[in-house]
């Protein structure tokens, strides 16, 4: 008796690599290192999960601990982090999409 197939597409190679977008893994699938298709079908391409699995394992680099971080040289600037953004102005007049037209209402400010 054989195996089940264990084949997956574009969106489960997204799930692999930590929900990358589906233009990286268009890049990456286009590479000439990554496995060949087992199958193309008309919704797409379809590679065998154990290949995929183990090109990820040749290339997932370990996680490198902060404190083994190479320090800033002299002269260079530390990176700071940006502040916030300010929150967005209350516009008083929202838009709905509806699914034939568009409706309209105007929330009134208290005490009006």
């Amino acid at each position: 008796m054989t195996s089940p197939l264990y084949l997956v597409g574009n969106r489960e190679i997204r799930l692999m690599l930590g929900d990358i977008s589906r233009q990286r893994v268009y890049q990456l699938t286009a590479r000439p290192d990554f496995p060949a298709p087992a199958a193309s079908l008309c919704q797409g391409k379809v590679w065998r999960g154990e290949d995929v699995e183990a090109w990820i394992s040749r290339r997932r680099r370990p996680p490198t601990p902060p404190s083994a971080a190479a320090p800033a040289t002299p002269g260079q600037r530390q990176a700071t982090p940006r502040p916030a953004p300010p929150p967005r102005p209350f516009i008083p007049t929202t838009v709905i999409p509806c699914c034939l037209h568009t409706l309209r209402y105007r929330v009134e400010p208290a005490g009006c």
